[in-house]
């Protein structure tokens, strides 16, 4: 079997505060889970590198980009889940998810030729059907799904907190995902 390529994700990671809440919110219920990067919206990946030229070069472009990004006023506050046949993933959905929409499609062009999903079902969640989240759990069964939709129906959830930042990480062959890098956005002042 050939080695598994190196991952890449640009996310926008949640502040300490905001992670403590959603933990005391949902950690309890079976099939949470807090994923070992902390909790996050993915703005664009998981992804492959497929020429890391291409890749350079695009991070360069997305750091000019991002001086014209105001931060991201966030406000978490539906709950969901994705389905993909008896599998289901819950998640905290975005109030408005346009802002983060406008970023994946940006970051999207400057990367076209520079990464590529893993698979036609990543293809389908992270560029078809892109819809800012934060992911509670993977691969919920049917019964999980509905104990977990019981233990949720009565909470009502209104967090915000403001992006500043996008970070770029990155999971090297047999790793976890490592921070690489920080790419801030604009200023309220117009200073990035």
């Amino acid at each position: 079997m050939p080695p598994r390529p190196e991952r890449i994700l640009f996310a926008v990671r949640l502040e300490r505060k905001t992670e403590v809440l959603i933990e005391d919110s949902f950690l309890t219920i079976v099939g949470t889970t807090r994923p070992a990067m902390g909790y996050h919206i993915s703005v664009l990946g998981p992804a492959i590198i497929a020429h890391q030229d291409a890749f350079d070069q695009g991070i360069q472009r997305a750091s000019v980009l991002l001086k014209d990004y105001l931060p991201l006023y966030t406000v978490l506050n539906t709950i969901g889940a994705f389905k993909d046949g008896d599998i289901s993933t819950p998640y905290l959905g975005v109030a408005d998810p346009s802002p983060y929409i406008a970023l994946h499609n940006d970051l999207l062009e400057i990367f076209a030729e520079a990464v590529t999903p893993e698979s036609e079902q990543f293809r389908a969640w992270t560029i078809d059907q892109y819809m800012p989240h934060v992911t509670l759990g993977l691969g919920l069964s049917e019964s999980e799904m509905r104990e977990f939709a019981q233990r949720t129906q009565s909470i009502k959830l209104n967090v915000g907190f403001i992006a500043s930042t996008l970070s770029l990480l990155r999971q090297r062959q047999g790793s976890v995902w490592e921070n690489e890098l920080e790419l801030p956005l604009q200023s309220e002042t117009g200073e990035s």
